[in-house]
Formats: C-alpha cells, structure tokens, sequence
C-alpha cells in the first residue's frame, strides 16, 4: 500500500487520493496481503471468542480462513537485506564501542556491557536469523555441535516460531564465542533468565 507513508498523504482530499489511486497497480492499492490476511486472522480470533466464551450467536459456518489471501512472493524475497554500509554505520553505535553506563548505552563512554543488546543484533547480522527468533532464544539454546557451537531455535513458551521449517541449528560463528557469548550464557543460566 503506498497511501499514508507520509504526512502529507492526511492533508490530501478525497479527490486527490482518487486521482492518484487511479495511477496504480491492483497489487499497490489497498493491504498487503500479509496485513489483509493479518485482519482477517484477528477477527477470525474475535468470532471464535464470541462462539466460545460470550456464547454469541456468530454462526458456527462463519470461517474467516476461507477469504485469506494467497502470497505470491517467498519471505526472504519480500526481507529488505541491510546494505553493508548501514550495518557498519550500525554497529559504530556505542554500545558496541563503549556507552557511558548501563542506562546511558546512547552516550559515548568507557563502558562496553556484553548483554543482549549487545549480541543480539551481531547474531542477527552474522546469522541472517530473524531478530525476533534471536532475542526470544533460551538460555539453553547454545549447544556443542561437532562443529563447534550451533543456536537450537525452536518453539517454547515465551515464543513461537513463524513456521515448522524455522526450527532448526544454527551455526555459531567463532568471533561470537570470543567476544564472550558464552559467558553471558552462563550469567544467564546463574541469575536463572
């Protein structure tokens, strides 16, 4: 959907939206098909609520998965990738190169605090892995592999998965261990997180 990215899109009148919906595919008007599908699954979720807690009258036959769209394009091809320069301007933040305290990580200063808003996003940059996927893992996530050390992602109860195929092993680079990932899973696993 192209309309309402800017803040000058609110001060368009109807006719000046209509005039410029006119100049676009069937595919730029309206939702996406994620949002679509997105709405639908939420008043999906309402009616299966109504029927079975506030015994409403919603007919039984009422099935919101019949009007969801179909995606035409695969997930990774939909992800904008980061350009290398705005991964290394990312990183010039200085929580990686030293913040003024732990509540001041916005602030240059002296201190470096290897916790997951430190690793997080260099797992998500070295990986690929999804940031959510990444900051939801437990603490017992990293296992010695034959290789080295992988992350098990997979579903658990503070966190799902997007797909079946999202659980899986991956692979640990080696500048992650030696920037201390595993001291801080060990911290983790003694302060009980």
């Amino acid at each position: 959907m192209n309309f309402n990215r800017s803040y000058k899109d609110a001060e368009l009148t109807l006719t000046e939206i209509n005039i410029r919906a006119d100049g676009l595919t069937d595919e730029e008007l309206g939702c996406s098909v994620s949002t679509f599908n997105s709405h639908i699954d939420t008043i999906g979720a309402v009616l299966r609520h109504a029927r079975a807690f506030d015994h409403s009258a919603v007919h039984p036959g009422v099935d919101t998965r019949l009007v969801r769209r179909r995606e035409k394009t695969r997930g990774r091809k939909k992800r904008n990738a980061f350009k290398p320069t705005e991964i290394k301007k990312l990183f010039q933040h200085p929580v990686w190169h030293g913040c003024k305290s732990p509540d001041r990580r916005h602030e240059t200063g002296q201190l470096i605090e290897k916790d997951g808003l430190y690793f997080v996003p260099l797992i998500v940059a070295y990986t690929g892995s999804r940031m959510e996927e990444i900051a939801g893992l437990a603490t017992d996530a990293i296992l010695l592999t034959d290789g080295g050390f992988g992350f098990d992602i997979y579903p658990h109860d503070q966190r799902r998965l997007k797909n079946p195929q999202s659980e899986r092993l991956v692979s640990i680079p080696e500048h992650l261990i030696a920037l201390g990932l595993l001291e801080l899973q060990a911290n983790m696993e003694k302060d009980g997180a």
